[in-house]
């Protein structure tokens, strides 16, 4: 959230201090109730304190009236906020503020992760019983603290190493439906293959029958 523009409100956390004539107990009174406002909706100054923003046509004299707020975190992405004094207008006592924003977005990374509605559960179990056979062995009992250590590392590499094989990758999308799955596929396309068929079957509405 960005407050803009002239508040017409003085208060040494802007203006420059020999501006001290200007914070009368009015003033600072008036200046209070807008500080109670950007307290409340926890707003901070974009607007570093010393710019001048506006040329009294009376006095020459230079002041800070014209004031940005932002809430806190909207702060991260001013990259800057001052004055322009060469976009002043002709005969203008107001000097415009030029407040940039950095408002690009930062893609999300997307890692692929084990897609386990695509697996084949047949050739998983295939695998692991092959690997646990190769590197575990036959079922036995385990007498030992040390030979269960073992047993259950190689259980643990034989897991991890069927999962690398038999388990493909997802391929993430930012448009993908995170409901979607390949049974959902599968009858989507069933029903474009039946409405071929319906298309393919269907009498021309543009034909008359004639009578015989």
């Amino acid at each position: 959230m960005l407050w803009l523009g002239d508040f017409n409100r003085h208060h040494p956390l802007w203006d420059e201090d020999h501006n001290n004539h200007l914070f009368t107990a009015v003033a600072l009174e008036a200046s209070g109730r807008l500080l109670e406002l950007v307290a409340d909706y926890g707003m901070v100054q974009a607007l570093p304190k010393d710019i001048l923003t506006l040329l009294s046509s009376s006095t020459s004299n230079w002041t800070h009236p014209d004031n940005t707020f932002c809430t806190e975190h909207t702060s991260d992405v001013i990259v800057s906020c001052k004055m322009a004094p060469e976009r002043r207008g002709p005969k203008t006592d107001h000097v415009p503020i030029l407040t940039t924003l950095d408002l690009s977005t930062l893609a999300s990374a997307e890692n692929p992760a084990w897609n386990y509605h695509s697996v084949d559960w047949d050739k998983f179990r295939s695998t692991l019983n092959d690997v646990l056979t190769s590197s575990v062995g036959p079922p036995r009992i385990l007498e030992t603290s040390k030979e269960f250590q073992s047993a259950a590392c190689k259980l643990d590499e034989a897991l991890h190493h069927t999962v690398e094989t038999a388990i493909p990758r997802t391929h993430p999308h930012p448009h993908t439906k995170r409901w979607w799955t390949k049974d959902l596929t599968k009858t989507a396309n069933e029903l474009k293959e039946l409405r071929k068929r319906l298309t393919s079957t269907e009498p021309s509405r543009n034909t008359q029958s004639t009578p015989n």
